[in-house]
């Protein structure tokens, strides 16, 4: 996907709001030409800033009490406005950011008004630009139910925008929230499903929300003596975990071992729990599954992921005693100026997974 090439036009008094336009346009996945980014030392200024206009798809002209007597800007502006007759393109937008009178042959062109406030104005630029010139949306999935989570998000999505690209990052918690973090526009996520709180300095820099609470079942295979079983005593389950059998765990680091860790430590202690959880391990919950359903041993899993499983009679989940609840978060970056499909996509985490 090839993204649309704008030029800014503007004077240096208003260097800080072209700046901020610079940041929302890239965000979005355009391709931005800005004179104190683009022209390295050597260059013929003149010339860089010709061959730009020319080969732009969009010429924003910022119109301030500044650049309407500015001998550069109108130079650039005459310019475009000749390009776009001659040749189509660029298209020249402007940008009223004070209350000037535009030049004469834009009276009648539409503009983006930032009079009144950046947030107006900005929502009028991004009406410009259909979906397929947007960058891909960057969401994450923690491994396992977080991902599943993020799986039926994604398909509520599709139902607004089916045909927008998405890229889908699949990682262990931590990670992910330090790409949510990150301010590198090029790699950073805009959002990510994960199971646990961000900690540290990323509490400072992330907001987060619950977006379902799971609860953890222990998974047994047909013809097991708990099969059927609706609920398990404290004592049964103890006594069943330190049998010699297999238990089938996910790998240390995963949000699923670090639950049932949580779970299982204060009851059996630390020390027999890790070796519990370091007899069978499987790699993805599809494997804990299928071992699960084969008999090759028993597991702790969310119920959420293991639905279709008991319907179809491959498994059977059995309660747990005392609090087997796991929450999900989604997280976003504070203050972090998103596109407007990112936006909705957190819009879509805030409403819950129920709704999805």
């Amino acid at each position: 996907m090839n993204s649309a090439q704008v030029f800014i036009s503007y004077s240096s008094a208003d260097r800080t709001f072209a700046n901020r336009l610079q940041a929302d346009l890239v965000n979005i996945g355009l391709s931005v030409w800005k004179d104190d980014k683009d022209i390295k030392p050597g260059d013929s200024f003149s010339s860089k800033i010709e061959q730009a206009i020319i080969t732009s798809d969009f010429f924003f002209l910022i119109l301030s009490a500044s650049s309407v007597s500015s001998p550069w800007v109108e130079k650039e502006y005459r310019l475009a406005l000749h390009c776009q007759i001659e040749n189509g393109k660029p298209c020249v937008i402007p940008i009223l950011l004070h209350s000037v009178e535009p030049p004469h042959f834009l009276f009648e062109t539409q503009h983006a008004d930032f009079r009144k406030n950046y947030t107006a104005g900005w929502a009028e630029v991004s009406k410009l630009f259909p979906l397929s010139e947007l960058r891909a949306l960057r969401i994450g999935g923690g491994t396992g139910t977080g991902n599943y989570l993020l799986k039926r998000f994604v398909a509520r999505f599709r139902e607004r925008f089916p045909d927008l690209p998405i890229q889908k990052r699949v990682d262990i918690s931590e990670e992910l929230i330090r790409a949510v973090a990150s301010e590198r526009i090029d790699t950073s996520l805009d959002v990510a499903v994960v199971g646990k709180i961000p900690a540290g300095n990323f509490r400072r820099s992330l907001e987060y929300q619950e977006v379902f609470r799971d609860v953890s079942v222990l998974m047994v295979f047909p013809e097991h003596p708990l099969w059927g079983a609706e609920s398990i005593s404290e004592d049964v389950m103890l006594s069943l975990l330190r049998e010699d059998m297999n238990f089938i765990s996910r790998p240390k680091g995963s949000g699923l071992y670090e639950a049932v860790m949580n779970y299982l430590e204060p009851r059996l202690g630390k020390s027999e729990t890790d070796i519990l959880l370091s007899r069978f391990v499987a790699y993805d919950l599809e494997s804990v599954k299928r071992l699960v359903s084969e008999g090759h041993g028993i597991s702790i899993m969310p119920k959420l992921i293991v639905n279709e499983e008991v319907s179809s009679g491959k498994m059977w989940a059995v309660n747990l005693p005392g609090d087997v609840y796991r929450p999900f978060y989604g997280v976003w970056a504070r203050d972090c100026r998103r596109s407007p499909v990112a936006e909705d996509f957190i819009a879509l985490l805030k409403e819950g997974v129920g709704a999805a």
